[in-house]
């Protein structure tokens, strides 16, 4: 079968035999006689034909990239400018985040050019202005300013290495455009014996797919001018409040996402997530039983879990088992090797059954959890906005509102599981 290069070379001879009828005939200052007028249209058609088929067999091939092994190595790349990271890898090492002024990445500081930006002060940062310029990513008139390169990807690996659900496993996939399809296999081969001279029984694997589509996710700060101007710390404080802020949110939607308009849906929300209850009405952790119920279940579904996510009150009663000698309570094996990680983005105020201040557990292999994000950040400075609690003139003040695009999908929904009801003891 031909591959996608060899397709648009077939098409490339096709289109250079027609263009070759339209300048014999200009050359002759004629129209096209009846049997060019044929052949063109024929031609025409043979070089329509291959177009669909080129668009089929890169599809295929970026849903099978899409099922290779993601835990080491090099990024997965999609074709374009899609990747797919693993936890360890960083989008600052990506060719998308190249520097187009030649700095190297530790030469360029995000919190730097935010300075820069705000104060319009680039005495500190002449190598961010460079950049800036070189990738004529500025928009002045309108208020904002398009992050270069490598500083965008700086920062969304910032916010990686604080999102709790990254630290579990989740893989980053690097968005070219603003939707991305990815593969999802529904039904596995099987395998079977056979007997000599008999014939093979196939079986054959059926592949679903998971559409990322890139939605906006908005933080924003403020900040006195009198702090920008005279901060010693060339905005760091800002830049480590707006990848907290988003951090936290792709937290609260990874793990609890609605689905429902523009954010995305988390695990908990996945229809056909495995789930383990501590009651009708809740239940207090008095033990690792329940955990290791929900562990065992995932592994009725083949799946080695990786992480535990929960909240801060859980966290604490976890720590305060004791054994009948009142010593500390280790836990399973099961338990002890998941690496665990404590988020208050599970809330502590779920309702279950008569109860509402229950939480949750969620446990699973945080590799099925795909971060989609598009590498284009916006920041945008402001000393006029105004909102109801007042305005950035006014008050002398510079509001800084930062926005990227991104969205949640769950490779496999049984990859992950939620023990739901723990409330605290009486």
């Amino acid at each position: 079968m031909d591959n996608p290069r060899g397709l648009r070379q077939k098409r490339a001879l096709v289109l250079d035999e027609a263009r070759e009828l339209l300048e014999t005939a200009e050359r002759q200052n004629r129209n096209l006689t009846t049997d060019e007028k044929r052949r063109w249209d024929d031609l025409m058609a043979q070089a329509d034909n291959p177009l669909a088929e080129i668009e089929r067999i890169e599809a295929r091939d970026r849903l099978r990239a899409a099922q290779m092994v993601r835990g080491g190595g090099k990024p997965v790349h999609l074709g374009g400018q899609s990747y797919i990271l693993a936890a360890e890898h960083r989008m600052a090492d990506l060719p998308t985040a190249a520097s187009a002024s030649g700095a190297r990445p530790d030469e360029l500081s995000l919190s730097r050019w935010l300075r820069g930006i705000v104060t319009g002060d680039w005495s500190r940062a002449k190598a961010e202005l460079e950049e800036m310029r070189a990738m004529s990513v500025g928009t002045p008139t309108a208020g904002g300013y398009l992050v270069p390169s490598p500083l965008s990807a700086q920062v969304i690996d910032m916010l990686r290495a604080k999102a709790v659900v990254m630290l579990a496993g989740a893989q980053t996939v690097a968005m070219e455009y603003h939707t991305l399809d990815l593969a999802r296999v529904t039904g596995a081969p099987t395998a079977g014996w056979k007997a000599e001279d008999a014939a093979i029984t196939a079986s054959d694997m059926t592949l679903d797919k998971v559409t990322l589509h890139a939605r906006t996710l908005v933080a924003m700060v403020k900040a006195s001018v009198e702090l920008m101007e005279d901060a010693q710390d060339d905005g760091q404080s800002i830049e480590r409040a707006l990848s907290a802020a988003l951090a936290l949110e792709l937290d609260r939607v990874g793990l609890y996402g609605s689905g429902s308009g523009e954010e995305p849906r988390g695990i908990k929300n996945t229809q056909g997530t495995v789930t383990v209850s501590m009651g009708e009405n809740g239940g207090q952790l008095t033990s690792y039983a329940k955990p290791v119920e929900l562990i065992g279940a995932l592994w009725a579904q083949n799946v080695t879990p990786n992480a535990a996510i929960y909240a801060p009150r859980t966290a604490a009663t976890l720590e305060a088992l004791t054994d009948t000698t009142g010593q500390p309570l280790q836990g399973p094996e099961a338990w002890r090797s998941l690496r665990r990680l404590v988020t208050s983005q599970v809330p502590a105020n779920l309702t279950q059954g008569t109860a509402n201040n229950a939480s949750d557990i969620l446990i699973g292999d945080f590799a099925q959890l795909l971060v989609g994000m598009r590498t284009n950040l916006t920041i945008e400075a402001s000393r006029a906005g105004g909102d109801a609690s007042g305005n950035a003139f006014g008050n002398l003040q510079v509001w800084v509102r930062a926005y990227l695009r991104a969205d949640f999908a769950v490779e496999h929904a049984n990859a992950f599981g939620v023990l739901s009801g723990i409330i605290p003891a009486a």
